[in-house]
């Protein structure tokens, strides 16, 4: 198995699981509404969210999760990079899996909850760490060039 290929396989397959393990416990969060459980500095019970990512309000969400996508998808195609292209997956599982609670429940479930200041989900966490891997990608991609 090449480099590459084996790569892919350690980001994707792990995020595949994420993603159904994420799909799990919203269910388990909309079966049983009233669960609360507290685990160390985070609560975990079910949040409703309407809007974008870690519950900021916006009525036009999917406009936004296609704008972004799409922007993405150009860089990807512009730079070639196969890693690109695997943290590129990362963020699109995040995305579908979130997709899927918008079809099926008309919102977003989130029950991770950080201060009381956000509430979020193992989704979020993919698309965020799948970003994080793009940008950190691109930044040392363009210091390389400097150098």
């Amino acid at each position: 198995m090449s480099k590459n290929k084996l790569n892919a396989f350690l980001y994707i397959i792990p995020s595949i699981l994420i993603a159904t393990a994420d799909q799990i416990i919203k269910n388990l969060f909309y079966t049983n509404p009233t669960t609360n459980k507290e685990v160390l500095l985070f609560d975990f019970y079910l949040s409703k969210n309407f809007g974008i990512i870690t519950g900021i309000p916006f009525n036009y969400s999917e406009i936004v999760v296609i704008f972004i996508s799409v922007i993405l998808a150009i860089i990807l195609l512009q730079n070639k990079s196969y890693d690109l292209l695997v943290y590129f997956f990362l963020v699109l599982i995040g995305v579908v899996s979130n997709l899927i609670d918008k079809i099926r429940f008309g919102c977003v479930l989130d029950y991770i909850n950080i201060f009381n200041f956000s509430h979020l989900n193992l989704s979020d966490l993919l698309i965020c760490i799948g970003c994080i891997l793009i940008v950190w990608k691109l930044l040392n991609k363009s210091a390389k060039r400097i150098i």
